[in-house]
């Protein structure tokens, strides 16, 4: 009996860690610059439609917002 029980918490255990690793390679694709742009691009467009801008407005500025954040972050020093 004891066995089972010991089988069964190394694998929730096991579970735990998988999903712990997914989570970190979460978080290094939002560390990118594609993934920050991303972060950008959901959180002005929440704000846009929490702020009353209809969908469609919201869309099209949260892409201009996004655009331009990518463009100065990413700009080359010449």
């Amino acid at each position: 009996m004891r066995h089972a029980s010991a089988m069964t918490i190394l694998k929730y255990f096991l579970q735990l860690l998988e999903v712990m690793g997914q989570i970190s390679e979460f978080l290094e694709l939002l560390s990118t610059p594609i993934g920050l742009a991303g972060m950008v691009c959901l959180t002005s467009y929440e704000s846009l439609i929490l702020f009353g801008c209809d969908t469609a407005n919201s869309i099209v500025l949260a892409a201009v917002v996004t655009l331009t954040f990518h463009i100065a972050s990413n700009r080359p020093n010449f």
